[in-house]
């Protein structure tokens, strides 16, 4: 009887055994069918500032929200950490690598842009231009990429059109644009602007410059990422006092590596209002609210804020326009900035402000005059209210 019972556990053991080999090998099976159905999408993002990689979570979000069966290799170095960080519990179908896309340019610590140093760095950016190429198409073809994204290197787009993969650029400006503008007379723009003819479609985003250099253009909505909280349960969040007048000062990433100037604020202004900056700038010598500098959703601070002071910048304007928030701007003296103020001021969304007034922090008749400021949606272009990350999910489908 016991010599029958050690047989039969014997077989239940094995049983067991074969069950349990039985569905990690159905489950292998499910996840190489689920692999090879994949939409394989390779993301290159700019490394220059965030405004970039803050547009691009929102069109991330809305890809992942709309496709089960896809998979993106987000391709950037400078905004990395914070693209981890913005898109966490998406480890299955996220790979982030950490490469270096492209340069932007230099400014200084009065926001102007120095065409010494930066020429230097986009010649040492252009000797690189091959190498960058040929390690990109390895990695797109050992991967079996689908689709390329761009937002705005232009290397990437070379490498698709090599390999004959779809490929979409997504911006309101090209580095080709900027470049020409700061180095007129010099040939290594060309070879930036021929990268940007091989997109198969450049979708254009609001705020544009002029005559972008794609040879199919789509203009799209606009593209921020979706506020999560309300203007006032995020002040109450924050602790701001529901009477305090709180005004956002941006100056953007790329001021970090510049020698930094204080704002000195008037004790009359600071009577009447208070400032938000993000974490990190040191601006201000007296105690104001910061944006910490591990958080992620941005976009909600602005939101909490009643007027906005900023050099322009895409994603601090295109969240204070999704938050109708008034705002003053100023320009670093390039084409992107230009334009994209000059549009706002059509609308009567922003007013246009002097780098001189900007850091003299004389703001009294500025919030005046941002008083004025009438949002009206029904006065708008349909891009400047509508969402592009559909279009973008739309443009996705078609392609597949």
């Amino acid at each position: 009887m016991a010599k029958k019972l050690i047989i039969n556990n014997f077989f239940v053991t094995i049983h067991q055994r074969l069950s349990i080999i039985n569905h990690k090998y159905s489950e292998n099976v499910r996840k190489a069918d689920r692999n090879i159905n994949m939409i394989k999408i390779a993301y290159y993002i700019s490394d220059h500032g965030y405004g970039h990689a803050t547009r691009d979570i929102a069109i991330i979000r809305e890809l992942l929200e709309h496709f089960d069966d896809i998979k993106i290799s987000i391709c950037t170095s400078e905004p990395l950490e914070f693209l981890k960080r913005s898109l966490v519990n998406n480890e299955e179908r996220i790979n982030f690598r950490d490469i270096k896309n492209d340069f932007g340019y230099c400014v200084t610590h009065d926001l102007k842009i120095h065409p010494t140093k930066t020429k230097r760095k986009v010649k040492r950016w252009l000797n690189n231009w091959q190498y960058y190429i040929k390690r990109e198409m390895r990695f797109l073809k050992k991967n079996k990429i689908n689709i390329l994204i761009s937002d705005i290197p232009p290397q990437p787009l070379i490498c698709a059109s090599k390999l004959k993969i779809p490929s979409i650029a997504v911006t309101n400006f090209t580095w080709y644009e900027v470049y020409k503008d700061l180095f007129s007379k010099e040939n290594f723009i060309k070879k930036i602007k021929e990268a940007y003819t091989k997109a198969d479609k450049g979708l254009i985003l609001p705020f544009e410059t002029g005559n972008l250099p794609f040879k199919s253009k789509k203009r799209i909505g606009l593209i921020s990422r979706k506020i999560t909280k309300k203007y006032k349960q995020k002040r109450k969040e924050m602790g701001v006092n529901p009477t305090e007048n709180l005004v956002f000062v941006g100056v953007g990433k790329s001021y970090f590596n510049t020698k930094k100037t204080k704002f000195k604020i008037s004790e009359t202004i600071k009577k009447n209002y208070s400032f938000l900056t993000s974490s990190g700038y040191d601006l201000m010598p007296f105690p104001h609210y910061e944006i910490p500098d591990k958080a992620t959703e941005s976009q909600n601070y602005i939101n909490a804020c009643d007027f906005v002071i900023s050099k322009f910048g895409y994603g601090v304007v295109s969240e204070a326009l999704r938050g109708k928030i008034p705002m003053a701007l100023t320009t670093r003296g390039i084409i992107e900035d230009v334009e994209g103020i000059k549009k706002l001021k059509k609308y009567n969304l922003a007013i246009a402000i002097s780098r001189g007034a900007f850091f003299s922090c004389n703001w009294s008749n500025i919030f005046n005059h941002l008083k004025k400021l009438k949002y009206d949606s029904s006065d708008l272009p349909g891009r400047y209210t509508n969402r592009g990350e559909a279009e973008i999910v739309n443009q996705i489908k078609y392609l597949i």
